[in-house]
């Protein structure tokens, strides 16, 4: 829900006031997102403070490498029976 207080997104001031009314920590991921977008508008950061978007997984850990070693000549075989004599 949009406070009160934060009435217009004009620039500069909607920014300035979006930062008197939100957490820094919510301002910056918002200002991340909106580099990874390239967009800055007003209406974009105020949007995304305004919904609280969710914390940053943290990153995934690798998945594991497997060597998989395999005899071919079976799927040979069975793509030379499948195809037609010309």
């Amino acid at each position: 829900m949009r406070p009160a207080e934060v009435q217009s997104c004009g620039p500069p001031e909607g920014l300035l006031e979006l930062a008197a009314t939100y957490p820094r920590e919510a301002l910056e991921r918002a200002f991340d997102l909106g580099h990874a977008y390239n967009t800055f508008s007003c209406h974009f950061v105020r949007g995304l403070v305004e919904q609280a978007p969710p914390e940053p997984r943290a990153s995934l850990r690798p998945a594991p490498t497997i060597a998989v070693q395999g005899d071919l000549a079976t799927y040979q075989r069975l793509l030379a029976a499948g195809r037609r004599p010309s």
